[in-house]
Order: structure tokens, then sequence, then C-alpha cells
């Protein structure tokens, strides 16, 4: 991360106007460490007419959103806030699918929507369902929750996968001395992951219609801003615990039944071994979010897919 420089370089205004002009607006890592390097840089950015509108472009070029917190709800923020904190807590992140690899993951999923999506435009209701099929972010394929019941909030329960970990984590069920705590990977650690866009083009509105084959009593997300994965996330979370009926459970073994016989169990083990829709994301992870191709009349109909 830039500091601001101990002797500053007497370098003209307008030199340093130039510099900041030829910086990509899609790099908003460049942008941030740029604006920290010196005060009188910082001024050419809070010099603009509506300088916040600035970062706000800044961070949707980056696929990146609004929603971590209550005043966020509520619009008491400013997006150079925003980017500043993504970059200075997660920017230089050296998890292979977070920092620069994530937000130039980003920058190549916004760019495609730019055909087809306004700048700071998220798009809602039937004209979400006239663009093309959406697809879900790929980090969707690296996110865990913690393998046993806890009352910690989403940000502190969800987290990455470490590198290099498989993906099926059936011994924790088992093995009640796994070691459950996943240190420097949850997504309160991550707000460049927790607030990028959910889908390939970002959207104000969506119908659950499943979670591993059970539809969430909240299945209806509809907001003022675009959805972020935290958001879907928090969706998830509140079904991990709920106990799942004979009927969701062979629902899921219609679709997953060799995820069972790859173990070693009995059918009252396979049975105990999948209580909750938490118990069945340590056999079959998290895969996807895939839009079903039938849209209700609160927006996409999008489906979490396990592996």
């Amino acid at each position: 991360m830039a500091t601001p420089i101990p002797h500053e370089p007497h370098l003209p205004n307008e030199l340093l106007l130039i510099i900041k002009q030829h910086i990509d607006p899609f790099d908003l890592r460049t942008h941030v460490c740029y604006y920290l390097s010196s005060p009188r840089v910082s001024a050419l950015y809070d010099s603009e007419l509506n300088p916040d509108a600035f970062w706000a472009l800044a961070c949707w070029n980056c696929g990146i959103g609004a929603g971590l917190n209550a005043s966020e709800e509520t619009g008491d923020f400013t997006w150079k806030d925003i980017a500043i904190d993504c970059i200075i807590r997660d920017g230089f992140c050296e998890h292979p699918q977070c920092g620069e690899m994530l937000l130039e993951y980003n920058r190549r999923r916004m760019r495609y929507a730019a055909g087809d999506v306004k700048p700071l435009e998220p798009l809602r209701g039937k004209i979400a369902m006239q663009m093309p099929i959406l697809e879900g972010h790929i980090l969707f394929k690296q996110i865990e929750f913690k393998c046993w019941r806890n009352q910690e909030p989403v940000e502190r329960d969800a987290h990455l996968r470490a590198p290099g970990a498989p993906a099926r984590r059936p011994e924790c069920e088992e093995n009640r001395q796994f070691h459950d705590d996943y240190p420097g990977l949850y997504f309160e650690q991550h707000p460049l992951a927790a607030r990028s866009f959910a889908t390939s083009f970002p959207v104000v509105n969506i119908d659950f219609c499943r979670v591993a084959d059970t539809q969430p009593k909240n299945h209806i997300m509809q907001q003022e801003r675009a959805i972020i994965i935290l958001d879907i996330l928090k969706v998830i979370h509140a079904e991990l615990d709920e106990p799942l009926t004979v009927t969701d459970l062979c629902d899921h073994l219609g679709h997953h039944y060799n995820c069972v016989l790859d173990n070693p169990w009995d059918f009252r083990k396979a049975l105990g071994m999948m209580r909750t829709i938490r118990s069945l994301l340590t056999i079959c992870p998290i895969l996807d979010l895939e839009q079903v191709l039938d849209d209700s009349d609160n927006g996409p109909l999008i489906s979490v897919e396990l592996r």
C-alpha cells in the first residue's frame, strides 16, 4: 500500500493532474494509492465538482457495491470511504481469489456488462429478466461456512476456502475435534469479496427458488442498490441450521446421490450426516448461482447450486 511521500517532490499541480488523468478509470487500486500518496494529490481528487461521483464510478467499474452496514443502507456513507477501505484492507490480499486477482475479474465482468447496463444503474424488475442469463460470481465456488452451528453473524461464519484446501469436508461432521476456525479468511476481513456484485449484470431484485433444493423463507430480495455477494450469503446463512425434511433430503439426493456413495457410510450414517443445509455444504459445497429459465414477478429466479 502506498504511503505519503516523506519529502514530497515539487512537481507542479498540472503534472500531478496529468498523472491522475492517465490512470485507467477501472483501476481502483492505483487511484486509491495515488490519492493517499500526497495531500496535494488528494486535493486534486477532492476539488472536483462532485468528488464522490468519481469514487462511485470507480467502485462501479470494479464491481463493488454498498451494503455492509446499516449506515450504507440509509445512504449515510461516501464512496471514497468504501474505495479506500477496500484497497487498504483487501486490495493487496494474497489469497488467490482476492486482492488484485478479484479486482481484475470484476473489471472484466463490468466491461462486458457495459453494453447492457448504464453506469451506476443496476437492473431491476422485468428489465433484469430481459438480459442475457445471469451468471453467479466465480467467488461462490470458494465460499464455505463453518461446519458446526454457531451464534456468529454471517461475516464471521462465511469465509474463503484456504488455498489448496479440499472443497468437501465430511470429516468435520464426524470429528468434533475438527479445528473449525479460519483466521484471516472470514468475510468481515475481506471487504472486496463481500462487496463484489453477486451476478454478472448488477441487479436490485431476485427471487431465490432454491438453496440446496429448499426454498428460503425470505426468498424475495428487493432493494434500491445492487445485490452484492454478502446479500446472497445472508440468505443462505439464515437457512443453514434449519432441519431438513425427508422431502428436502430426497430432492437433494436425487441430484447428489454420488456424494453419498463417495463416502463409506451406511444409510443411517448418511442421514445423520445430512441434517441441515450447513451439514450438506460440508459434503456438497456451493458450486454457483444459477438462473433458471422461468422468471417470477419478483425478478430473475436464482438457484444456489451445489457440487
